[in-house]
């Protein structure tokens, strides 16, 4: 009997052996295909950021291309010379750049710097700034960026800017300040039942 035993448990051992490799094969390659998941999710998110961030800069240039021309064709219909029309480029590239410094709203900072840039145009103070173009050009400038930029800020903020999310955590902290009070409360007690009791004995 001793004998059978020993036999069959020699013959199920490699049956056993087999078993095992088999799961640990199988095992092996659903960690494999695990890693390349992995791996196609990072990159389709990496795809994904790189094609969101390419589609945003194509729409960052064609707006500031569209909005450059129309200033071309403004300086061209006021008949403004070569170097009046470099001084209101030069302009709308600031204001450009200080609207998409920020995704919040600047719109006061902006027409602040519209107003100085203009007024540093007009003031012929050498070599810091010459007056290339006179007061009535500076205020047809000022009313062509109200009328147009100006009434469209909102939709250059939203399109040209990465919006923020805003993120809060509030904990609220445990309130200490009745700890304080509960002993002086008590203290206040003891005296008042003091009180009362001389008072019940005179």
């Amino acid at each position: 009997m001793a004998s059978g035993n020993s036999i069959g448990d020699e013959s199920s051992s490699p049956n056993d052996s087999a078993e095992r490799d088999q799961i640990q094969h199988i095992q092996e390659e659903l960690c494999g295909k695990e890693k390349e998941l992995d791996c196609n999710v990072e990159l389709k998110g990496s795809e994904q950021e790189e094609k969101s961030r390419d589609y945003m800069h194509n729409i960052k240039d064609t707006v500031q291309n569209e909005f450059l021309d129309q200033i071309r064709y403004f300086c061209s219909d006021n008949t403004f010379n070569e170097e009046q029309t470099q001084v209101v480029l030069n302009v709308s590239h600031a204001i450009w750049n200080a609207t998409l410094s920020t995704p919040f709203n600047n719109l006061p900072e902006v027409i602040d710097l519209l107003h100085t840039h203009l007024l540093k145009s007009c003031v012929h103070r050498p070599p810091w700034t010459e007056a290339i173009l006179t007061y009535a050009d500076a205020k047809l400038v000022l009313n062509y960026f109200l009328e147009t930029f100006f009434v469209h800020f909102k939709m250059y903020k939203l399109s040209c800017t990465r919006q923020a999310d805003l993120k809060l955590d509030i904990s609220y902290a445990e309130d200490t300040s009745m700890q304080f009070l509960r002993p002086t409360t008590q203290k206040n007690s003891s005296e008042s039942e003091q009180t009362t009791t001389q008072l019940t004995s005179t």
